[in-house]
């Protein structure tokens, strides 16, 4: 998946994190930013590399407010190197009371559908 996608999509997990992650540029040693904006919001994450690595991965909470597909923007800067900007929309975390809704919703149809089998039977 490409993060610079503006149509793209992304679910944070169950209790609100967005976890991502980023190569490092080889023999990189320094400050790294990671900023998210969204909802008007900046969040940054800061990270001194002392020692030469291949990825990093960082972690944002999600702030409350976003009930459906949201603008976010990401912004990586290696210290030394142009900064990137990464369009994409964040999406809301879904209640616990929506699993418990759809667990019940699947239990129905699956209830449904046994008694219309248990039906045919008897009239064949």
């Amino acid at each position: 998946m490409y993060l610079g996608d503006p149509n793209l999509v992304l679910h944070p997990t169950f209790d609100s994190y967005l976890e991502l992650g980023s190569t490092i540029p080889s023999g990189f040693e320094g400050q790294i930013a990671f900023t998210l904006s969204v909802l008007g919001q900046n969040y940054v994450k800061e990270y001194d590399l002392t020692f030469p690595a291949l990825l990093i991965e960082f972690t944002f909470k999600i702030p409350p407010g976003i009930t459906g597909p949201t603008p976010a923007d990401l912004t990586v800067n290696f210290a030394g190197f142009p900064e990137h900007d990464y369009r994409f929309q964040l999406t809301a975390v879904p209640e616990p009371s929506a699993f418990v809704l759809f667990g019940t919703g699947l239990a129905l149809v699956y209830a449904t559908a046994s008694a219309i089998g248990k039906r045919k039977k008897q009239h064949c």
